[in-house]
C-alpha cells in the first residue's frame, strides 16, 4: 500500500501516523503494531500531514494538533496528540489561589476538580493520557469568584495516570490523578 506522508510526533518518538492511499494508520510503539485512524477522515487517499510546533509560550492554545490534508475530504486536524503545558503554566497566582484540588486520588467512576477563582470566568478542563493523547473535555460557563468544584465522570477511562489541566482566562493549572 503506498504511503504519501508521515509525521513523527514531535513529543513522542515512538508514536508514527502516517497517510496513504486508504487512510490514515498510526504506532505507540514505533512501528511494531499499527491501527487505523481514519474513523474520521474515512478511508479516502491522504496526500499530507503536518503537526504544529508553535509552543504554548509563542500563543498557541492548538500546540501539537496534527492536519491531514486529502484527496476529496478536505482538510482535517486532531486534538488527540496535543502536548500538554510546561512547568510554567503553574507560576503566576492571579487567576488561582493557590493550585486545584483533584479528589479522590486515585479514583473509580466520579473524580471532583477543586479550585478557587479570583474572578468570575469561563471554565476548561482536558485530561490527557500520559502518552499526551487528550481524553476527555468539559466545560462550565460564566463560573462565579471563589470556590468552585466541577465533578467529572472517569468510567470510559481505562487505568492508568491522567494529567487533568484547567484553564480560565489565560491561566492554566495542572495536576496528575490515578483511575482505578
Amino acid at each position: 500500500m503506498p504511503y504519501y506522508s508521515c509525521v513523527i510526533e514531535r513529543d513522542n518518538p515512538n508514536l508514527i501516523i502516517v497517510g496513504g492511499e486508504f487512510g490514515v494508520y498510526y504506532t505507540e510503539n514505533g512501528g511494531t503494531s499499527w491501527s487505523d485512524g481514519s474513523e474520521s477522515v474515512g478511508h479516502v487517499p491522504v496526500y499530507d500531514m503536518g503537526q504544529n510546533w508553535r509552543t504554548f509560550d509563542e500563543g498557541c492554545i492548538k500546540t501539537g494538533q496534527i492536519y491531514v490534508g486529502t484527496h476529496g475530504r478536505g482538510i482535517w486536524s486532531t486534538d488527540a496528540y496535543l502536548a500538554l503545558p510546561g512547568v510554567q503554566d503553574n507560576l503566576s497566582p492571579n487567576k488561582f489561589v493557590p493550585d486545584i484540588n483533584v479528589y479522590p486520588n486515585p479514583m473509580n467512576e466520579v473524580g471532583n476538580v477543586q479550585f478557587d477563582l479570583s474572578e468570575n470566568s469561563d471554565v476548561y478542563i482536558q485530561i490527557f493520557s500520559l502518552n499526551g493523547q487528550m481524553v476527555k473535555e468539559i466545560s462550565q460557563s460564566n463560573m462565579t469568584a471563589g470556590k468552585n468544584t466541577i465533578t467529572f465522570e472517569t468510567a470510559e477511562l481505562t487505568k492508568g495516570t491522567y494529567v487533568i489541566r484547567l484553564t480560565a482566562g489565560t491561566m492554566v493549572e495542572t495536576a496528575k490523578f490515578i483511575k482505578h
